[in-house]
């Protein structure tokens, strides 16, 4: 649909164990759910669903796979930096091409009612300009129950502007041109609704257990949520342009 998104990739030394001169064995770094009393039980969900729907747009995230173990389902990422990540400058990211990679990040987490978009959930590998994005367990189903209720109120939102736990989108304030907003709204717009269901259906099995309930209906009420919404983008992003503080509007 279109060009894949880059995977070269730094492997750091620290992340790199060797087992011989050709086949070496990388890290990475598992989120399982949480329980609900602590928040976040729908975080391997939302980090499936959200990696997978990045990859068709052409945004890079680290390579992962989800993996069972315990009796726990976990999304495991590989580490492409040493932990603690160092939060980059948004500043710098908008600069890097000139607005084209913000800007489709931006529009991503609009997509996926993304209001958790930190200065720590982008990294930039400045030997090849790629940056690349993580960490998207309060998008989508949300952080809380009542995901159908989240889902209903957001259908008008933005959805990323700060609630009271998270900031604004660390963009929002830094972007100062809409001229690669179309390009980025039409890729989510072509998205098929039958690959949005089938994405949705495998991410959704790794939330439904005793402790972290999904209901049939709140996986339906998602499949609609993204289908609808990957269709009324530009919509959102002309009702809240006053958000944009910087934006000098030209394309939209």
């Amino acid at each position: 649909m279109f060009k894949a998104a880059s995977r070269t990739l730094r492997i750091h030394k620290f992340g790199r164990k060797e087992a011989n001169d050709h086949i070496f064995v990388v890290t990475g770094i598992g989120k399982a759910n949480r329980h609900e009393e602590v928040g976040s039980p729908f975080t391997v969900p939302n980090e499936y669903i959200c990696a997978m729907l990045a990859n068709l747009i052409g945004l890079t995230v680290p390579p992962f796979c989800v993996t069972r173990y315990e009796g726990r389902w976990y999304f495991v990422s590989m580490l492409i930096d040493e932990p603690p990540l160092k939060a980059v400058d948004p500043s710098e990211i908008v600069k890097l091409d000139g607005g084209d990679i913000a800007s489709g990040i931006l529009v991503f987490d609009i997509f996926i009612a993304n209001n958790d978009r930190k200065e720590k959930d982008l990294w930039l590998d400045p030997h090849i300009g790629e940056v690349v994005i993580f960490d998207h367990s309060h998008a989508l189903l949300g952080y809380e129950r009542g995901v159908s209720e989240r889902l209903r109120l957001l259908e008008n939102e933005l959805g990323i502007l700060g609630d009271g736990k998270c900031p604004d989108h660390c963009l929002l304030e830094h972007i100062e041109t809409d001229a690669f907003f179309p390009k980025w709204i039409e890729r989510i717009k072509s998205l098929r609704p039958d690959i949005i269901d089938e994405i949705v259906e495998e991410g959704c099995r790794y939330a439904n257990s005793e402790d972290h309930p999904l209901s049939s209906n709140d996986i339906e009420n998602l499949k609609s949520f993204l289908k609808r919404r990957k269709g009324r983008i530009e919509e959102l992003i002309k009702r809240h342009k006053d958000k944009f503080k910087r934006m000098q509007w030209s394309s939209l």
